[in-house]
């Protein structure tokens, strides 16, 4: 009966069928981004060879493939590459008061960079600069930035992973393997295409201004009165650091701050205790004795740091 269904399953139609809808059931998945996509190809490759679609030499063989393993050796380099001062160093002669000349020398950096790096860790260490740049609006610069590396990224077979996975291909039909720059006329010529078109169409390109952010819209600041019970106790006595939707991110006191916050500091008579988070949860903090909202506390003093989280990070996915 088993190898009925087994025969029924492999018949050429039915075959077709079923692996057209689980693509289209993984790029569903994937699109709704619920499950990790190692999860999810693995399953996809597992329930293949448990229907007899897949051979187990052919599974195993695809996750020691070169190509993957050179990428991988890819990311690992640009990781340590994007930690340096390489590429913020190169960073300083992008940008200048000429916006096209600024453009051109972007485009020429990027695409150079991004044909020997992946692409994102590029991006990624070139929008800080864009975006803090004193001459330029940065939105005239950071669209350009994407398609620059992409298509630099065309240039060198490490250049992009999809490069890297037509020559395993190349390989696994008994062809001589792709040299490191078989892709150069074809990227040039993208590359260069993509600086023309940019440059002449850089008008078309949006100019938005930073408006500046008010920071006391994200805070909430409380003067612990001298009746207050907390005076005297530690933050972690008076049960501050576990609080709903509310983070204790300050403390200032006769003109100092005290960030970060240990649970071990002892709360004092006069003390401005600042909390970040959903400000709407204000009743949250009624229950605490003591406490007095108030805007008297020197928001010049309180130290921010914006962060980005790179597709590589290892807090993606984490609490």
């Amino acid at each position: 009966m088993i190898d009925i269904l087994l025969d029924t399953l492999k018949n050429l139609h039915v075959m077709k069928f079923i692996v057209g809808t689980t693509l289209l059931l993984l790029l569903i998945l994937l699109l709704q981004n619920k499950y990790k996509p190692s999860l999810l190809f693995t399953s996809v490759a597992g329930l293949y060879y448990v229907l007899g679609y897949l051979d187990f030499k052919v599974w195993v063989s695809s996750y020691v493939n070169d190509s993957l393993i050179s990428l991988v050796l890819l990311l690992l380099v640009s990781i340590a590459v994007e930690k340096s001062v390489v590429i913020e160093y190169c960073s300083r002669f992008i940008i200048g008061k000429n916006y096209l000349f600024s453009l051109f020398r972007l485009g020429v950096l990027t695409s150079a960079i991004s044909a020997f790096l992946n692409n994102t860790a590029v991006v990624a260490s070139f929008m800080g600069i864009i975006k803090n740049n004193r001459f330029q609006s940065p939105s005239k610069l950071l669209i350009p930035l994407s398609y620059f590396a992409i298509v630099g990224g065309t240039i060198t077979l490490i250049g992009t992973s999809t490069n890297l996975i037509v020559n395993s291909f190349v390989v696994q039909n008994g062809m001589e393997s792709l040299k490191m720059f078989d892709f150069l006329p074809i990227g040039l010529t993208l590359s260069i295409g993509m600086l023309v078109v940019l440059i002449f169409f850089s008008n078309l390109l949006p100019t938005y201004t930073n408006k500046p952010q008010n920071l006391k819209d994200h805070l909430i600041a409380l003067k612990v009165l001298d009746s207050s019970t907390l005076v005297g106790r530690s933050i972690q006595e008076n049960k501050l650091r576990n609080l709903e939707s509310l983070f204790l991110v300050e403390i200032q006191r006769n003109g100092l701050s005290i960030a970060p916050v240990s649970h071990n500091e002892i709360i004092q008579k006069g003390d401005w205790l600042i909390f970040s988070g959903d400000i709407t949860h204000l009743q949250t903090l009624k229950k605490f004795d003591g406490l007095e909202l108030g805007e008297g506390y020197n928001i010049d003093k309180t130290r921010f740091i914006d962060t980005i989280i790179t597709p590589t990070s290892s807090l993606i996915g984490k609490r």
